[in-house]
């Protein structure tokens, strides 16, 4: 077999060509025909109807149930509606009485007592502990915070000023007014005219009497529970979050 340098050479220079320039050959094709001078077309995807940021929205009874729906300024949640977690400035359940205001119950009168004039009430940090079952007697005005290790009762017409948390159930009677939180580990039920200013946590059930307002216009809110029943008329400032199932009636 002849060995001639000089082909050797070439066969070699050749093959190494052929490898430099063959990635380049779908380029060269498209510089001399161009085929892909247009636009590329992209397929309309879907898009969640809540992930939009509507201002407003309308949830009637005949929606099915989704996990989130946010608007911008307001919500409106009519009877017989049900929701898993709403976000708004204002969240609005059922028919809306005219001249609804988010303004509380006049409380200025109602007589001041303090906490260690109730059964079992001890000094606790910076407020007081309860052992067992408390009631709050009506039209009376309290400094918490406030830790119930029972169950909690507020008659009509108190003022707390504070947070409170109870192990137990807890109702406030209507026109309570709380200017902190609610934690309870149990039910909640708030009365008609109920206000409450800071987050409101229920491990159960909570129940939402007749205009009920939780938050405020200018400092928004959150409100969580379990399984959660509204009365028309209640208004929510922020959030509010049924971890199962919110109805209202």
């Amino acid at each position: 077999m002849t060995h001639d340098p000089a082909l050797w050479a070439g066969l070699f220079l050749a093959v190494t060509t052929a490898l430099l320039l063959a990635p380049l050959y779908p380029a060269w094709k498209e510089w001399l025909r161009p085929q892909d001078s247009d636009a590329l077309s992209l397929t309309p995807q879907a898009i969640s109807a809540e992930l939009l940021a509507v201002p407003h929205f309308r949830l009637t009874a005949d929606m099915p149930m989704r996990p989130l729906i946010e608007a911008t300024e307001s919500i409106e949640a009519l009877p017989g509606s049900h929701f898993v977690k709403l976000a708004a400035p204002r969240i609005d359940f059922g028919e809306m009485h005219s001249g609804f205001a988010d303004a509380p119950p006049h409380t200025s009168e109602a007589r001041h007592v303090d906490l260690h004039h109730l059964p079992h009430a001890t000094a606790w940090g910076h407020g007081w502990r309860v052992e067992g079952d408390c009631r709050i007697p009506a039209a009376h005005r309290l400094k918490g915070p406030l830790v119930v290790t029972g169950a909690l009762s507020v008659e009509p017409d108190c003022l707390i000023e504070g947070d409170i948390k109870a192990h137990g159930d807890i109702r406030l009677a209507p026109r309570t007014v709380v200017t902190g939180a609610v934690v309870g580990e149990k039910n909640m039920a708030l009365d008609n005219h109920c206000r409450v200013q800071g987050p409101v946590v229920c491990e159960n059930h909570l129940s939402l009497g007749n205009a009920v307002v939780l938050g405020q216009a200018q400092q928004a809110t959150s409100v969580s529970a379990e399984h959660i029943t509204t009365a028309s008329g209640v208004r929510v400032h922020g959030s509010i979050w049924a971890r199962t199932c919110g109805n209202v009636t």
